[in-house]
């Protein structure tokens, strides 16, 4: 008797993976245009085509008209180039090599359009030359690794250069960070840019632009402020280190009250082969924090940005508008005091972003890979208990805190509630929306400043 027939198992496993929001990825939104505009195929022929050979090939998978050879080498080439040329989808083919024996030809796309070319093959005649077809296409963001990999595309001397040099050079260092085109030849603003970059990838977190022109990093401000990111920025403006200014960056975005702005004051931060980029480090420093919401940016030193010697009055005029420092104190230099515009924590914001996307993603998680979560008090629950998985690892960074204060909600470590089912509106119930669901916690928060009064006795 098979067993089977008196115990029958199946297991189903919730497998279905989901993406998780990244918060470790600083982006480079610059507009050296070194990154490619335009979908670019270069054909290589390995030789001179001869009579009788017919050219054939696809092209975004339609095929073009077959080129008869004609005449010679070069004319017949000059007629591929012509019929490639001649589709809405490519700007320019252009024939190059040796007269007599041209064998290239290099196609651009128009502004928007992408092309492929594939299974170019020559038939007829008594030889047959082969083609060797070589795409790159356009990119609004690529990834990289190391900045080894950002000298392959981009010179030593050019702002996106030093800027992911400043975040590669923080220790522990980023794993990736992201460079972005912003196409000067399109006329477009930084704010199109970066609504092109989201369309283009969201595995990104942290941002920076290579401008220090003040309205154009308001207006990018003013766009972090819709999204779940951090923008650093960094002026050179001596007139942050004046209380009486009300018209430099930091007091307007200090004015502004943005939470997603941050601003550390350089003098060197002028855009200049000399630039520092102070704002890249302090990106590259906080998203290497594994644990978002852990570690305060107050008292972190920055790889390779030197120090600027403040006086007291000074020190205090920047930081009263919310404006990060470099500067040397107690023999450490270390950054103060790791705010964003607001007044609010660099840490507060990365942690409590953290929080959310987790706890979406958990209760998607759940949706997606059970039969049903059923409207019932137990169905509640499930939603509830991957709040309190997120929150309780949220503790265990470090980013919350366990309550202890028996006057708020009872003394109970940290607070979810939920409607019961009974109490919930018929209509919501019968377009399947949960309403109503609560969470308190505790901030952690980090002690940047001590006071001690002590006596000492004879």
């Amino acid at each position: 008797m098979n067993l089977n027939e008196i115990v029958n198992i199946s297991i189903t496993l919730q497998s279905q993976a989901i993406s998780q929001q990244g918060f470790g990825t600083l982006n480079i939104l610059g507009d050296s245009m070194k990154l490619p505009r335009l979908d670019s195929v270069v054909l290589t022929f390995s030789a001179n085509l001869i009579t009788a050979n017919k050219i054939n090939m696809l092209v975004n998978g339609v095929a073009l008209a077959e080129i008869t050879y004609t005449t010679d080498n070069d004319t017949t080439m000059g007629l591929i180039a012509t019929a490639l040329a001649g589709l809405p989808e490519i700007d320019t083919a252009v024939v190059s090599g040796t007269v007599g024996s041209k064998h290239v030809i290099t196609c651009t796309s128009v502004y928007g359009s992408a092309f492929v070319i594939a299974n170019v093959l020559v038939t007829g005649g008594a030889s047959h030359a082969t083609c060797t077809v070589v795409r790159t296409a356009a990119e609004r963001i690529k990834f990289y690794a190391s900045l080894t990999e950002v000298d392959a595309d981009f010179a030593v001397t050019d702002p996106e250069y030093l800027a992911a040099e400043a975040a590669f050079g923080q220790t522990p260092r980023p794993v990736l960070v992201a460079i972005s085109r912003k196409d000067v030849t399109a006329a477009e603003t930084w704010v199109e840019a970066l609504n092109a970059c989201v369309l283009a990838s969201t595995e990104w977190y942290g941002l920076v632009i290579t401008t220090r022109t003040k309205a154009y990093v308001e207006l990018v401000a003013a766009w972090a402020e819709t999204q779940k990111k951090i923008f650093f920025t960094a002026s050179a403006d001596a007139n942050i280190l004046s209380s009486g200014s009300t018209t430099d960056l930091a007091a307007e975005l200090q004015a502004l009250d943005y939470d997603r702005s941050s601003c550390i004051y350089h003098p060197d931060a002028d855009l200049t082969t000399a630039d520092p980029w102070p704002d890249a480090a302090l990106a590259g420093k906080l998203l290497t924090i594994k644990k978002p919401g852990s570690a305060t940016m107050m008292f972190k030193s920055l790889t390779g940005i030197p120090v600027v010697t403040l006086t007291t009055t000074q020190s205090l005029a920047a930081r009263a508008k919310n404006c990060n420092t470099y500067e040397l104190t107690g023999g450490i230099n270390m950054v103060a005091e790791g705010q964003v515009a607001s007044g609010k924590y660099l840490d507060e914001i990365h942690g409590t972003d953290w929080l959310e996307a987790r706890i979406a993603e958990g209760i998607f998680f759940r949706l997606a890979n059970l039969p049903k979560i059923p409207y019932t008090d137990a169905g509640v629950a499930v939603v509830t208990a991957e709040i309190k998985k997120v929150i309780e690892q949220g503790i265990a960074n470090e980013f919350l805190a366990i309550n202890t204060d028996p006057a708020w909600h009872g003394g109970v470590p940290y607070y979810v509630s939920a409607p019961l089912v009974a109490n919930v509106a018929p209509a919501n119930r019968a377009n399947r929306l949960l309403p109503d669901i609560v969470f308190a916690a505790k901030e952690a928060g980090a002690i940047h400043s001590v006071e001690i009064a002590g006596i000492v006795a004879i």
